[in-house]
């Protein structure tokens, strides 16, 4: 990606009619590669195919001269571009990497990359879709490393947080009775557990079309049948029968990792941390200054 804009398509734009066609490539999680053109024909430009598409749009992305997110509103209809509502449901386009051009469709060796980044959520309407397209520079924005919070940072069940959440005290797996919606079931085989003990947790499909997917539990309700809620919805509607297995889930807080995971000496936050009360406290003349922090929290 640059931001000089070569001779040739600052010369093309700044023509009476413009030729600059606009070309995308996307490259989805999974690798498979999509390429498209606003353009009425196909175009090829440094040796990969750009296929028109009726129908897509995107808003102008803004640039700055700082480091600062030039991010942009795109969409289009489903017909021809690829783009099925039942993998925007799956999530499937989520993340995916983003390429954008500048063509001059006269002449297809003149072009700019002016435009790298990624695809945030795409959702779905009756006919297209629409997502956010995020730039490469707001990875440049993200918080690295660890930083200070009340919240854990570490992930449930990896090397940091230590805990073994393999057991039956914290997996459970349950068939599905009825799907209410791809993301709303009832579920047979959880009546040891109780309500909230997997919302936040992972689900995992092990038979039925959708088997290997892993999908994040939006919230679980105990009962006969129990309740069980996702945020993404599986790729296939889930058929009465199926099967899953869900973990519970922790909300990083560190009652949860006291009370529900008896984990407490592995928290990976500062739950003791004074809070803004203690940062702003004035000095109390009635008690002696003599760093015993007697004053913290007093009005």
């Amino acid at each position: 990606m640059s931001r000089v804009i070569p001779p040739a398509i600052l010369a093309a734009a700044q023509a009476g009619g413009t030729t600059l066609a606009r070309c995308w490539a996307v490259t989805r999680v999974d690798a498979q590669v999509f390429r498209w053109t606003d353009h009425d024909r196909a175009l090829t430009v440094d040796g990969a195919t750009y296929s028109p598409v009726n129908g897509l749009d995107a808003t102008d992305a803004e640039g700055t001269l700082d480091l600062a997110a030039n991010n942009f509103e795109a969409g289009g209809a489903f017909d021809g571009a690829g783009v099925m509502a039942d993998d925007i449901e799956a999530g499937v386009w989520d993340g995916a990497a983003v390429s954008a051009l500048w063509v001059d469709w006269t002449d297809p060796a003149q072009f700019w990359r002016d435009f790298s980044g990624r695809l945030g959520e795409m959702t779905r309407g009756e006919s297209g879709f629409s997502v956010d397209v995020v730039s490469i520079t707001e990875d440049a924005l993200v918080t690295r490393g660890r930083t200070h919070g009340r919240i854990c940072d570490a992930v449930l069940g990896d090397t940091r947080c230590g805990k073994d959440v393999t057991t039956a005290t914290f997996r459970g797996v349950a068939t599905v009775v009825e799907a209410k919606t791809r993301t709303l079931l009832t579920l047979s085989g959880l009546g040891a557990f109780s309500s909230g003990w997997f919302t936040a947790g992972e689900a995992l499909w092990l038979t039925g079309a959708n088997a290997g997917q892993v999908h994040e539990v939006r919230l679980f309700i105990a009962g006969t049948p129990a309740k069980l809620q996702l945020w993404t919805a599986p790729r296939v509607t889930p058929q009465a029968g199926d099967t899953l297995r869900l973990t519970a889930g922790c909300d990083k807080q560190f009652a949860t990792c006291k009370a529900k995971f008896a984990n407490a000496t592995n928290f990976r936050g500062f739950p003791h941390m004074p809070g803004d009360a203690a940062v702003i406290q004035s000095v109390d003349g009635r008690e002696p200054l003599d760093g015993s922090g007697r004053n913290v929290g007093r009005d």
